[in-house]
C-alpha cells in the first residue's frame, strides 16, 4: 500500500508539473530566431534594414579578425545579393578599387555591423546582380 501511495503521489506531481508549464510554440526555431533578433537589436540600440539589390550603400563595421573594436571600417559599393532568412539574413556589397574587385558578405544580425547608409537606389530587373562580375570595369562600376 505504501508503494501504491508513492506511485499515485508521483503521478499527481508529474501531472501538476505538466499543467503548470507553458506549451511550446509550434515552430520552435522561428520562436528562437525572433527572440535572438530582438535581443541583438536591443544590444545594438537600433534595427538595421536589409538593403535591396541595386542600392549603393556605405557599410560601417568593425573587422571581427582584429581585436580593436574602436577602429570602424567603411565599405562603399553596390548591393548585388540580398538574402532574407531571419537570423541568417545577409547581403553582398561589391566595389572595384584600383582595378581590383572587392566583394564582402555582411550578416545583417552580426554584432560587429554598425550602420548601413543607403546613398542611392538604382532600378534593376534582377534579384541577384551576379552578372556584374563578368562585365568590364567601366560597366560594373557606379558613379
Amino acid at each position: 500500500s505504501a508503494a501504491r501511495a508513492l506511485c499515485t503521489s508521483s503521478s499527481q506531481h508529474v501531472a501538476s508539473r505538466a499543467a503548470s508549464t507553458v506549451a511550446p510554440p509550434k515552430d520552435v526555431m522561428k520562436f528562437v530566431e525572433e527572440r535572438e533578433v530582438a535581443r541583438l537589436n536591443e544590444v545594438r540600440g537600433h534595427t538595421l534594414e536589409l538593403p535591396k539589390p541595386g542600392q549603393i550603400v556605405e557599410v560601417e563595421f568593425v573587422n571581427p579578425q582584429l581585436n580593436n573594436a574602436k577602429h570602424v571600417q567603411r565599405l562603399k559599393g553596390i548591393v548585388i545579393d540580398s538574402r532574407n532568412g531571419q537570423m541568417r539574413s545577409s547581403f553582398v556589397v561589391r566595389n572595384v578599387f584600383q582595378e581590383v574587385s572587392v566583394e564582402k558578405r555582411f550578416p545583417i544580425n552580426a554584432p560587429w555591423l554598425k550602420s548601413i547608409k543607403v546613398l542611392r537606389s538604382m532600378k534593376v530587373r534582377r534579384a541577384k546582380l551576379y552578372y556584374l562580375r563578368d562585365r568590364p570595369l567601366s560597366q560594373s562600376t557606379f558613379k
